[in-house]
């Protein structure tokens, strides 16, 4: 058992880097997107300059999106793998250290912060 746990880990890490790296890139390629027709205005230039560029651009961002929804549908699926090959659920990564769950992981209705 504790073989798979140190590979559930591995497995985890690496996922949780992959999902890092594409949200950084989907940012990055948003902030590319603003910044093209202000670079344009900025240069007094007419605009059909740089027209296929941002439509690249915005495409990219698209596809990376399409990455992200796939990623997401892969974690699921490890989840689910995690579960048939009966290794304990963990919270592995995240902004913080989660811990070990201690239910079975659902929605709870919480007070509305003001």
């Amino acid at each position: 058992m504790n073989q798979r746990i140190e590979t559930a880990r591995a497995v985890a890490a690496r996922l949780l880097a992959t999902e890092t790296a594409i949200d950084a890139a989907l940012a990055e390629a948003a902030e590319l997107a603003a910044l093209l027709p202000r670079a344009r205005q900025d240069a007094q230039v007419s605009v059909m300059v740089g027209q296929d560029a941002l439509d690249q651009v915005l495409a990219s961002l698209t596809t990376l999106a399409q990455a992200r929804r796939q990623m997401a549908a892969g974690h699921q699926s490890l989840a689910e793998a995690s579960r048939a090959a009966r290794v304990p659920p963990m919270n592995f990564g995240g902004f913080i250290d989660k811990g070990p769950l201690k239910a079975e992981a659902g929605l709870a209705v919480v007070a509305q912060a003001t």
